[in-house]
Parts: C-alpha cells; structure tokens; sequence
C-alpha cells in the first residue's frame, strides 16, 4: 500500500460534464476517480458522513493509502450549486495544498448549461416549450462568469489543466490524452460512460427563443443565441 501517486481535484460546476469525465477516470485501472465525495447526495453507504470532519474524510478515506498500482486519486467539487454539510473550511484547505492537481472543468455555452439544468431540475417532459426571462438568464450567467473567475484565482497557485465541456463533446480522445498525461498514468482509450449532450434545439424547448436572441443581441451574450442553433 502507498500514498506515492498524483492528488488531484476535478473543479467544477453543474452540467459541465463532470460524471462524463470521472466515469471515463474511473475506468482507468491506474485512477482512482470519487465523484462528489463532499456531495452528501453522494455519500449514501459511504464510511463518513456530514459529521466527519474534513481532515480525516481527506487524509482518511480519500487520499489514503492504495496499492502500487494506482498513480492518481482525485474527487470532483462545484464550485457553487452544492451542499457542503459541516465542513465550512473545505475550500480554504483545499487552497492551502498547492501540490494538488486542479482539473478547470467548465462550459463555455452559458445558455446550454442553465438549459440542461432546468432540465435536470424540473419533472415536465423534457420536449415541453419553457419559457426562460432575460433576467433570469442573465442572472446566472453573470453567477457563473464571475464564479468560475473567482475559483480560477483562487486556485492559481495549483498545478492546473483547463478543460472544457465543448472541447470534450468534439474531441473526446484528444482531450481525454491531455488529462492522463496531466496525471500522468497510462494513456488508455477511456470511453465515457453517458452520452454527451451534442445540442440542444433551442426553438422547441424554449418557447421564447426570438424574445431572448433579441434581448441578448448586441451584448456579450449574443453568440449564445445563434439561428444556427434553433
């Protein structure tokens, strides 16, 4: 048993393609992939729970001792939009540990995610017209620009790798080569284990799809909002 092997973190936000990429890690006979590990909606029959400190979930139960085999073990956390339970200084103690590799996993198409979201969110058929407010999409986007930003200087000092949704959707093994050599394990064809998300037809599933181009045109936001797309 042997704690010689690469830590790494997967920062992240919903509907990013987080459990597309830990799937496809933890596959890898050389990584150990975690998910959520800090997600109490991904703990359930976990040795811990919301009571477990931090420290000893980490040092315990994530980056202890595996065998010789492995060469890399990491969990993915959101930036925002999860629950915590009762670990308040997480964050500060994962930016202290400036030897953990951080994998920027995000979304550059602000529009696609907040879709896919609601998508998740709500229990309506995912084919029925919604109908989305300028306000509150360009709240979100505003949340996750600003965020993104934020961690992005908050973890500037970490080894890191900058991944984006889009990129893993059109090159999948070219993107996946760069994360295990990031790792540095093995290269292996690793495979996801969902189906990316290709596309959205944002006319049928958002009802006021001309309302919002229009608002948007002329603002940083427009490119979301192509006819290309509809």
């Amino acid at each position: 048993m042997s704690r010689d092997y690469r830590r790494f973190l997967v920062l992240t936000s919903p509907r990013c393609g987080t459990h597309m990429l830990d799937g496809a890690l933890a596959a890898h006979p050389q990584v150990v992939s975690l998910s959520e590990v800090f997600n109490p909606d991904w703990i359930v029959g976990a040795p811990f729970d919301e009571r477990t400190p931090e420290d000893e979930i980490l040092d315990g139960h994530v980056f202890c001792s595996y065998p010789p085999p492995i060469k890399a073990v990491g969990f993915a956390l959101h930036r925002s939009g999860a629950r915590f339970g009762r670990w308040p200084t997480l964050w500060q103690r994962l930016e202290r540990d400036t030897d953990l590799h951080v994998i920027h996993l995000s979304r550059l198409n602000l529009l696609g995610r907040y879709v896919s979201y609601r998508l998740m969110r709500e229990r309506e058929p995912r084919d029925q017209p919604r109908v989305f407010t300028p306000e509150e999409l360009q709240a979100d986007f505003r949340i996750q620009e600003t965020t993104v930003s934020a961690f992005d200087e908050r973890f500037a000092k970490h080894p890191r790798l900058d991944l984006k949704y889009e990129q893993l959707v059109a090159d999948w093994d070219a993107e996946l080569r760069r994360v295990q050599a990031f790792l540095e394990v093995d290269e292996l064809p690793l495979k996801p284990d969902t189906e990316p998300n290709r596309g959205l037809p944002y006319r049928k599933i958002i009802e006021n799809y001309d309302e919002l181009a229009e608002h948007f045109a002329g603002t940083r936001w427009g490119w979301l909002f192509p006819a290309a797309r509809a």
